[in-house]
């Protein structure tokens, strides 16, 4: 079984930290989902999330992007 998750399209107050902790736990996949959110906005998002589960990321929005999250 795989463990995914998706995201509130609604900012969740210490969101990054709960997703690091929930990929330590063995989640596989976050689908983030913001489909009202900038590309400014998810860079600014990710950037509170270690690089190390960017990976493990997809998008819902802004999928030509999601190439540089490898």
């Amino acid at each position: 079984m795989q463990l995914i998750v998706i995201t509130s399209p609604d900012p969740v107050a210490q969101e990054q930290q709960i997703c690091a902790a929930l990929f330590e736990l063995g989640l596989q996949t976050l689908h983030l989902r913001r489909p009202d959110a900038s590309i400014k906005e998810l860079q600014e998002w990710l950037k509170e999330l270690p690089k190390v589960y960017h990976r493990h990321i997809m998008l819902h929005s802004y999928h030509q992007w999601q190439k540089s999250l490898k």
